[in-house]
C-alpha cells in the first residue's frame, strides 16, 4: 500500500513545458485552500458585495500570473510554486481585497502582464503596463482636502519632515518634483545607453513602486501594494534579497494597522526610514545590474 501511495504522489504529468506530480497538485490545492480560508476569516468585517468577491478571486489569478512569470525567468518549478504560495497567503493582499475591498489587485495583474510581455521581447508594452498600473493606483487614492495631513496612512517622506507643514505648497509642487526626478532618471538611462533587460526592469519597477509613494503627498495606507507584489518577485529571482519583501511587508501591514486602530507599535517615522533604506538598497542593486557586476541565483536553463 505504501508503494502504491508513493508512486501515486510522485506520478508525473507533462503540462506543456512543465512536468508536475500529484504532490505538486496537492500542494497547490492546499495553498489555494489556505488563501480562501484567510480571506473568509476577514471578509465579513466590511460590507460584502459582488465586486469584493471578484477582487478576492483575482488575487488567485494574480498569484498564478506571478508563478508563470517566475517560471519563464527561471525554468524551475520550485521558485514558481513558492511565488504562487507567497502571493496567495501574503497578509497585505488578503487585507486589501477581503478586508478593505480595494482595487490593488488590478494594478498587480497589469504589472505582471507587463513583465510577461517583457519576457516575450515587448519592452514597450511592459513600460505601458507600468504606467497603466500607476495610473490605476492614482485613481484609487482618496482626494484630500486642503487641511489634510501630507500622509493619509502610508509612512512616506513627510513623516520625517512634518505632516502638517506647507500642505498647500507640497500639494502644488510635489508631483512636479517627482516627474522631474523621473525624467532625469530616463535621461541618464538614455545618455549612458542602458539596455532595458528583464534583469534590470524588475528592480527598476520595484524602485519606482517605492519611490513614488515615499515622496508623494496624501498617500493612503495601501499605497505600497505594487511594491509588495514586485518585492516578492524580486526576492524569488534574487534570493539573497529575501529581506526586501519581508521588511516591506512590515511597513505595509503597520500602515494598515495604523489606519484601522490609529496607532502603531513604533513611530511611523521609523517605517519611513525602513522604506528609505530599502529604496537605496534596490537602487544600488539596479546600478550593479547596469554595470554588469551582479547576477541572479536562479539561472535560466
Amino acid at each position: 500500500m505504501d508503494d502504491v501511495l508513493r508512486k501515486l504522489l510522485y506520478k508525473k504529468f507533462d503540462l506543456g513545458p512543465v512536468r508536475i506530480t500529484v504532490l505538486d497538485i496537492l500542494l497547490g490545492l492546499c495553498v489555494t485552500g489556505t488563501g480562501v480560508l484567510l480571506r473568509k476569516s476577514v471578509m465579513a468585517y466590511t460590507p460584502v458585495d459582488l465586486l469584493k468577491w471578484v477582487r478576492m478571486g483575482l488575487d488567485f489569478v494574480m498569484a498564478a500570473l506571478g508563478a508563470v512569470y517566475i517560471w519563464s525567468r527561471t525554468r524551475r518549478k520550485t521558485p514558481a510554486l513558492l511565488t504562487y504560495a507567497l502571493l496567495v497567503i501574503w497578509p497585505v493582499f488578503t487585507a486589501n481585497s477581503a478586508l478593505w475591498g480595494k482595487s490593488g489587485v488590478y494594478c498587480g495583474i497589469i504589472l505582471l502582464l507587463g513583465l510577461l510581455a517583457l519576457e516575450r521581447g515587448m519592452g514597450f508594452v511592459c513600460l505601458e503596463a507600468g504606467v497603466a498600473a500607476g495610473f490605476l493606483a492614482f485613481l484609487e487614492f482618496p482626494k484630500p482636502e486642503a487641511e489634510d495631513l501630507l500622509t493619509l496612512g502610508w509612512p512616506n517622506f513627510f513623516e520625517l519632515t512634518g505632516k502638517t507643514m506647507f500642505v498647500e505648497l507640497y500639494r502644488k509642487v510635489a508631483w512636479l518634483l517627482i516627474l522631474g526626478l523621473f525624467l532625469c532618471m530616463v535621461y541618464c538611462l538614455w545618455r549612458y545607453q542602458v539596455e532595458m533587460t528583464r534583469e534590470l526592469m524588475l528592480p527598476l519597477f520595484l524602485f519606482l513602486a517605492m519611490f513614488v509613494p515615499f515622496f508623494a503627498p496624501f498617500m493612503p495606507a495601501w499605497a505600497g501594494y505594487c511594491g509588495d507584489v514586485l518585492g516578492i518577485l524580486f526576492a524569488v529571482t534574487v534570493p539573497k534579497k529575501f529581506y526586501v519583501p519581508m521588511l516591506h511587508l512590515v511597513v505595509s501591514y503597520s500602515a494598515y494597522a495604523f489606519a484601522l486602530n490609529g496607532e502603531s507599535k513604533l513611530p511611523m517615522a521609523v517605517y519611513s526610514l525602513i522604506l528609505l533604506g530599502l529604496m537605496l538598497d534596490v537602487g544600488a542593486y539596479a546600478c550593479q545590474i547596469m554595470e554588469g557586476t551582479e547576477e541572479e541565483l536562479w539561472q535560466q536553463t
